[in-house]
């Protein structure tokens, strides 16, 4: 801008104008930072200058529902050595790494709260009970939500346990599902009685050892049965002979009292 054809007058009114703009424009700075940002267009009013207790009368109530208590006390019943919590938020029971803000996380799911968990007796999460109402339709929002819990119950290992709060489960069927029974030992078969040697085979004096494989088979059962009636067929002494063809001789003499008592009567002795 040319400034030549300006008199002095003229140039101090417009250094005036100049510097009240500027003063005003400072001023409306101000004022725009001095203001609460809940008091700027498109952001929610700010409560800061409210007193908590005044704004906000506290009254207490209950945690939970009757159909959440009922929930409650079969998980006892089934699982009395278990501990069962209610209304735990996921940011008590789940740990996430910090590479982005945590806020940001706790906003999206970490203070929605699971209807039931179940812990063991060291406090280690088992699974985790929602109630569902099948009859009541729920809305985007609330599906959203379900379905961000599942997902990060799924990641973190945790099992997920959805239940109609109108139809609980009994508590057998609960135990069956949460401790599963032992298996059965397989029936043993009755193979019949024992007959394997008892006695262990002596080595030497004070010194045992076991039997051998040809030792436990030469005891079992077969190996100790009387030879066949057969085998003594090749023996000649003992083969039998004809009674009549045997000839009697005895070098033996006769007893005098039998020779004369078979003599007869009247015949003078020899």
């Amino acid at each position: 801008m040319d400034f030549s054809n300006f008199g002095s007058a003229e140039l101090r009114l417009l250094l005036i104008v100049a510097a009240a703009a500027l003063g005003l424009l400072w001023l409306w700075r101000r004022w725009q930072s001095a203001q609460p940002p809940a008091a700027r267009p498109g952001r929610p009013r700010a409560l800061d200058a409210v007193d908590t207790l005044i704004g906000w009368p506290p009254e207490a109530t209950r945690v939970l529902t009757v159909k959440h208590q009922r929930a409650l006390d079969v998980l006892r019943q089934a699982l009395p050595q278990h501990v069962v919590l209610a209304q735990v938020p996921i940011s008590h029971f789940i740990k996430v790494p910090t590479r982005y803000s945590y806020m940001e996380w706790q906003r999206r799911i970490g203070h929605v709260c699971v209807d039931l968990m179940v812990c063991d007796e060291a406090s280690n999460v088992v699974a985790v009970i929602e109630l569902r109402q099948t009859d009541r339709a729920l809305s985007e929002r609330a599906r959203k939500r379900h379905a961000r819990l599942e997902r990060v119950m799924r990641a973190a290992g945790i099992p997920v346990h959805l239940w109609n709060e109108a139809m609980l489960p009994d508590p057998a069927a609960v135990r069956k599902a949460f401790v599963p029974e032992p298996a059965m030992p397989p029936a043993e078969v009755d193979a019949g009685p024992d007959t394997s040697p008892m006695d262990p085979v002596h080595r030497g004096p004070g010194r045992t050892r076991a039997a051998t494989a040809a030792e436990l088979a030469h005891s079992l059962p077969g190996f100790r049965d009387p030879p066949r009636t057969t085998w003594f067929d090749e023996l000649n002494a003992t083969r039998p002979t004809q009674l009549d063809s045997v000839e009697v001789i005895t070098h033996d003499a006769p007893h005098p009292a039998l020779h004369v008592a078979h003599q007869a009567p009247g015949q003078p002795g020899r």
